[in-house]
């Protein structure tokens, strides 16, 4: 889970949501540390925009929220319903989050990412796939904006 300013967390789960697909969920504090209350930012759909979001989430600057999902994505040659993506969250600033694909993983540029991203000053994001490489042990992989 990651904290906000506002002391909002974000998170993820594999599982539930519309089609069991996975979600991406916020927790806000209840006044006086009362009740918190969950908001879905999104449900995946188990296809191209990914399905078992499985790691924590990283902001960038502008408050972008990005993630990896364990597989989904489209297909490939490795991976029938896909080999996972990096996703990115944009907040409407009205309560909405927009979904989009930043990457998606297709044997050549690894397969199945585990672990959180990380976020550099200039905005590049790092991971790692479990599999891929030249001896298809996995990667470290580097998102440039």
């Amino acid at each position: 889970m990651i904290l906000d300013s506002e002391g909002n967390l974000y998170g993820t789960t594999a599982e539930g949501g519309s089609d069991r697909a996975g979600v991406v969920f916020e927790l806000s504090p209840g006044s006086g540390g009362g009740v918190w209350t969950e908001n879905v930012l999104y449900n995946f759909f188990s296809g191209v925009d990914g399905y078992q979001p499985n790691t924590s989430l990283t902001f960038d600057a502008a408050g972008n929220l990005y993630g990896t999902t364990l597989d989904g994505g489209g297909s490939s040659t490795k991976c029938t319903n896909g080999c996972g993506t990096v996703f990115k969250l944009t907040s409407s600033g009205a309560g909405t989050w927009t979904e989009s694909v930043a990457l998606r993983f297709l044997d050549t540029n690894g397969v199945h990412p585990l672990g959180g991203l990380v976020a550099d000053t200039a905005g590049n994001l790092y991971g790692t796939a479990s599999q891929g490489g030249t001896a298809n042990l996995g990667l470290v992989f580097k998102l440039v904006p």
